[in-house]
């Protein structure tokens, strides 16, 4: 799951507000305009701006961030669950 929080380009905060996450966001994207026309960092740009595009969307949108938050804090819960242990199978020996 894309955390927009840990991203280094964005430098967010859950705890930002809608205004300095949408200054934050438009920052990021000017910067990496730059990129759009340097060669051999088009492609790269354009991947990030659209990331950006998304951390808008669902950042500056009350209901969406909620729901995100939940989801982010549902994969973070289940990450630091123990992984099962391995299921133990039985064989049984074939006939002599």
């Amino acid at each position: 799951m894309q955390d927009y929080y840990k991203d280094e380009d964005f430098k967010l905060s859950p705890q930002d507000t809608v205004e300095e996450i949408e200054a934050k966001l438009e920052e990021d994207y000017h910067r990496w305009l730059k990129n759009e026309n340097v060669r051999g960092k088009e492609e790269d740009a354009k991947r990030h701006q659209e990331k950006n595009r998304e951390a808008k969307a669902t950042l500056l949108d009350p209901v969406r961030r909620a729901a995100y938050h939940r989801r982010l804090a549902e994969h973070y819960r289940r990450a630091r669950q123990p992984a099962s242990p391995p299921r133990q199978t039985t064989r049984t020996q074939p006939p002599k």
